[in-house]
């Protein structure tokens, strides 16, 4: 993240600096050289990548190709057919529900105290502690009532 931060990217903390749209983006602001370097440091992922979206017979091992071929290297194609029919597939709704699954609700956190004022839901107290309450006179609704039409 740092590398990103120096050279004038910020990035939002729910991205991750390995999500690879996040990271050819910032490629996308760098000089040549360094793009072919960050690629060749990568070239084992994409080959990976590649070979897996090929398997499941989606168009996108194209994109993945293209990049690993940017980055001048080359991958084993056997070798990587082999590690990828190994693997157990993750993109069954079932894998993908597992992923996406909601975690349990904590409501003591893992020092014993209860809504911990550093969680999103201390970060929420806070908000709702600077929100000030609005009280409407009886005449603000008498005049915010809507008239029957043809009375003035």
């Amino acid at each position: 993240m740092e590398q990103y931060r120096t050279n004038g990217l910020e990035i939002d903390a729910r991205e991750l600096p390995d999500y690879l749209p996040l990271f050819l983006e910032y490629l996308s602001t760098r000089p040549w050289d360094e793009i072919r370097n960050w690629l060749e440091d990568i070239h084992h992922i994409l080959g990976l990548l590649g070979e897996r979206l090929y398997q499941r017979e989606s168009f996108y091992h194209v994109v993945m190709d293209s990049l690993l071929m940017l980055s001048g290297r080359t991958a084993d194609r056997q070798e990587l057919a082999q590690i990828v029919a190994s693997e157990e597939r993750d993109d069954t709704p079932e894998a993908l529900d597992k992923v996406w699954e909601e975690e349990m609700v904590k409501f003591v956190d893992d020092q014993g105290s209860s809504c911990s004022t550093g969680s999103v839901v201390g970060q929420r107290r806070r908000e709702l502690e600077q929100t000030q309450t609005i009280h409407l006179s009886d005449q603000l609704i008498t005049d915010a009532t809507p008239r029957q039409a043809g009375r003035a």
